[in-house]
């Protein structure tokens, strides 16, 4: 196949797209009308993607403990670096993991273990001092989410009101 023809192929495809988004808005827009719906115009991602309030995570709360694979992932990593090796990819650490042998795997589940002891200690004195102190200083900190502080133009739109036949 020439170049040209895969240039004429890809221009009839785009155009022949283009054709079946035009009938999908005209198709809405009788399907609106015969429903006695109010139609707004195609809906795009970023007209109805709504913006995630997150409450703010407090940067005292400690950190979550690594898992015995995430170690062994970030010990694999290092080994790779250190040898001046491309780095392996997941699946080929996930297949390393797999074929470890208990007694391999063991050392690093109990070093998964002692790091969890470690943030439980941590979470229950963050927690205890949590409630005497940090409640008044998070409590006139609002967010800020419901701003449209980002400088978009974008609105939230609702879905259309649908009519129970």
């Amino acid at each position: 196949m020439k170049e040209s023809d895969a240039t004429v192929m890809a221009i009839t495809f785009a155009k022949t797209i283009s054709r079946i988004a035009e009938f999908a808005v005209e198709l809405a827009e009788s399907l609106h009308k015969d429903l006695g719906i109010e139609y707004s115009g195609p809906a795009t991602a970023k007209k109805i993607q709504k913006k995630r309030s997150r409450t703010e995570k407090d940067p005292n709360e400690p950190k979550r403990p690594l898992t015995a694979y995430m170690i062994f992932s970030a010990h694999v990593r290092d080994e790779f670096k250190a040898r001046g090796e491309p780095l392996p990819q997941v699946k080929e650490i996930a297949d390393m993991w797999g074929k470890l042998d208990e007694q391999e795997k063991d050392k690093f589940n109990k070093e998964a273990q002692s790091q969890k002891d470690v943030y439980d200690k941590q979470m229950a004195e963050y927690k205890s001092n949590k409630g005497s102190n940090n409640e008044v200083a998070h409590s006139g900190n609002k967010s800020e989410s419901s701003d449209n502080s980002d400088g978009s133009d974008v609105e939230d739109v609702p879905p259309p009101k649908m009519q129970h036949l």
